[in-house]
């Protein structure tokens, strides 16, 4: 069985996705929702952390949960820091920041909560897609 993904069928098992998020189980279900995708996952449980793995090895894709302590900063930081490492934020509906502010920041895809599986793998794709190019 194959496992859920873009129409293409396009799969990328050696790109390395780095997943930020503070609370443990909302990391745990973002990873089951990338894990059907066939990617290399890495967690991280916060900026701190997921800043401390990006100088360790460059993930081809961070996914970031806006809800974390200091999001903008550890967002602003990695496009300034890793610009060749494309950031996918998550936000909740209608909380924090808007999309256009978040669009400032650089970063490469916004998802809202709640997430659908399939708008994940899809938004991954796109840009791990745009990123081998």
């Amino acid at each position: 069985m194959e496992s859920p993904g873009p129409e293409t069928g396009d799969r990328f098992p050696e790109r390395v996705v780095l997943i930020v998020h503070d609370d443990p189980a909302a990391l745990e279900t973002l990873e089951r929702i990338v894990a059907p995708f066939d990617y290399r996952i890495s967690l991280a449980r916060s900026g701190a952390q997921a800043l401390a793995a990006l100088s360790a090895f460059e993930p081809d894709v961070v996914v970031l949960d806006l809800g974390i302590v200091a999001s903008v900063e550890v967002v602003s930081r990695i496009r300034r820091e890793y610009p060749d490492v494309p950031v996918i934020v998550i936000a909740e509906h209608g909380a924090g920041l808007a999309p256009i502010e978040v669009r400032r920041l650089g970063v490469a895809g916004y998802l809202l909560k709640p997430l659908e599986p399939a708008a994940v793998g899809i938004m991954l794709a796109v840009v791990l897609t745009r990123r081998s190019k």
